[in-house]
């Protein structure tokens, strides 16, 4: 039932948390959950009357939730709860609070000691050429590119970890999202192994080698440590090489509207110019005394024509 395995085990680790931050727990909020235990862990009850202590059970509990959770924010319910069932696992338990944390760190150890393993060996000799996938081959190719994933792994743990405290120290972290960790790991090593392969930074403006052995390491780091960023260059570059082909298709569509509407106005004004020579004649005509009846036709026939161009 969920008001033992869920709510029940929450109010308490809340209670827990409270007394233990120095935060005042009203003695009606501790009366309430106590009477809620007995009521639920009670056997010796007639159906009947089981079925009544739980319901009012339910009500009390959703009220005492409530009020903990306002005493004790903004830590989260469910984070004390994981906390304090934590506690009770020994093992491991001093690398953190919470699984992630633990497995997290033990990851940025092997990765540290891969790095420092990997560096020992003859391949990783500084070398820019022994890192990249046309420069070299066969097992010094290997031991480089692990090197290199090494230094991103290190990277994307740290980002990790360092993101993950500070809920853990507010009390905020929801264990729902301990994939999106593990996913944003397996982008920053991606991220920062693919950076420090594809960018010949140990060539670019170092002519005095002033980094020469570490240039390359230290961009898979950093890409390791904000893949995000990396995302964002490799958009930017999307964008830009797409608005190369997409200029020229767009400048002559915007060509053609422009010669479209010119035409359109060269044809209103000649419209109007011819309007305006019929009018003209028909203001000759009738200070020249012409027939009533054909001024009235030759009107109701301009009309029409302004009638007509008004349509189209």
């Amino acid at each position: 039932m969920f008001l033992n395995q869920i709510v029940l085990p929450e109010c308490n680790a809340m209670v827990k948390y409270a007394w233990g931050s120095g935060l005042k727990v009203p003695d009606e909020i501790v009366e309430n959950l106590q009477k809620c235990e007995c009521k639920i862990y009670a056997t010796d009850d007639s159906t009947q009357q089981k079925d009544s202590n739980l319901s009012e059970c339910i009500v009390l509990l959703n009220k005492t939730h409530y009020q903990l959770s306002k005493i004790v924010a903004p830590a989260k319910p469910n984070t004390l709860a994981l906390f304090d069932k934590e506690e009770k696992n020994q093992f491991l338990i001093f690398l953190g609070p919470v699984p992630l944390i633990r497995r997290m760190i033990v990851i940025a150890i092997l990765s540290l000691v891969a790095l420092i393993g990997l560096s020992a060996s003859t391949y990783v000799n500084g070398d820019p050429k022994s890192f990249g996938l046309t420069t070299n081959s066969g097992m010094s190719l290997l031991i480089n590119q692990l090197f290199l994933m090494s230094a991103a792994s290190i990277g994307t743990s740290f980002a990790a970890l360092f993101q993950v405290n500070d809920y853990i120290k507010n009390a905020t972290y929801n264990p729902m999202y301990e994939s999106t960790y593990w996913v944003r790991y397996i982008l920053g090593l991606l991220a920062g192994t693919m950076l420090a392969t594809l960018i010949p930074i140990e060539s670019i403006g170092d002519a005095n080698n002033t980094t020469y052995g570490f240039g390359q390491p230290l961009l898979s780091l950093m890409g390791g440590f904000s893949a995000s960023v990396v995302f964002r260059i490799l958009t930017r570059l999307t964008t830009a090489i797409e608005s190369i082909f997409k200029g020229d298709i767009k400048e002559i569509l915007v060509s053609n509207e422009i010669t479209n509407n010119m035409k359109i106005e060269q044809q209103n004004i000649q419209v109007k110019l011819q309007l305006l020579n019929q009018l003209k004649d028909l203001q000759s005509k009738m200070n020249s005394g012409s027939d009533t009846k054909a001024l009235i036709d030759e009107l109701n026939k301009i009309q029409n024509q302004l009638l007509n161009d008004d349509e189209k």
